[in-house]
């Protein structure tokens, strides 16, 4: 498999896992409309900046479990941590015309941790459902942002070839 295909894979992978809990949503195509400036900003060329070291954490963030059915595994306490740290150091790396969307993205698992925690670290389709549909109400406009970076990093590097 060629390395553009295997990231535009990592890519997807990444977004499905990203989507811990958006992907039981029922409204996944209107997240991505309540970002107005999505489509600006992806098509948009990319700023000048060193995707290197962001796509090297995009593509550890993968590695480390974002896999396609992340969302229906069980969790750790110290896989959240994890992911938490690997979302930190996007933000750190990310251009800074994406750090708001880098910092609601680390918002977002950290929030997704807190619900974990809550619920005995199950799978998605473990959660009651009200706990679940409640998460995915209140942070829709949170997961269009984090829709947008994904996008974004996964555009990135596949164009750069890096990582």
């Amino acid at each position: 498999m060629t390395s553009a295909r295997r990231l535009s894979g990592y890519g997807t992978v990444l977004l499905v896992g990203a989507l811990v809990l958006g992907a039981c949503s029922d409204g996944g195509a209107d997240d991505a409309a309540a970002s107005p400036t999505t489509n600006d900003r992806t098509t948009a060329p990319a700023a000048v900046s060193d995707s290197t070291a962001l796509c090297a954490i995009f593509n550890q963030l993968v590695a480390s479990g974002a896999g396609p059915d992340a969302q229906f595994r069980a969790t750790t306490r110290d896989g959240w941590e994890r992911r938490i740290a690997t979302t930190g150091q996007i933000v750190e790396a990310a251009p800074s015309e994406w750090r708001d969307e880098a910092e609601t993205y680390l918002q977002m698992v950290r929030d997704r941790a807190q619900l974990a925690s809550e619920n005995g670290y199950v799978g998605v389709n473990d959660l009651p459902s009200d706990v679940r549909n409640a998460f995915i109400t209140s942070h829709r406009a949170m997961q269009a942002e984090v829709d947008a970076l994904i996008a974004y990093m996964s555009a990135q590097c596949r164009a750069t070839g890096s990582g």
